[in-house]
């Protein structure tokens, strides 16, 4: 894979294809990554995978499934997202 600083990658909201979303900390319905996407201008075509009550298992389980959907397709544009609010839990 070439290595790019995240400071090098601008693409729009409405350009990424799945949005893998961890947390330990938790649980709605729906989880909380739709509340962000319908917010910051994701595609509603987006796909949505929670990863949440793993605990620090759940962000090695995201970043494998990242790496994972990215070499099944090196030109997707996958977002993972790790999130805890423990301290508003």
């Amino acid at each position: 894979f070439p290595t790019r600083r995240s400071s090098d990658l601008k693409i729009p909201a409405n350009e990424i294809e799945t949005v893998i979303f961890v947390s330990s900390t938790g649980f709605a319905v729906p989880s909380l990554e739709t509340y962000l996407m319908q917010n910051l201008g994701f595609s509603p075509q987006a796909q949505r995978i929670p990863i949440v009550g793993w605990g620090c298992t759940g962000g090695i389980a995201g970043l494998q499934l990242a790496m994972k959907l990215a070499k099944n397709n090196p030109l997707a544009k996958i977002l993972l997202i790790n999130l805890e609010t423990c301290s508003l839990a």
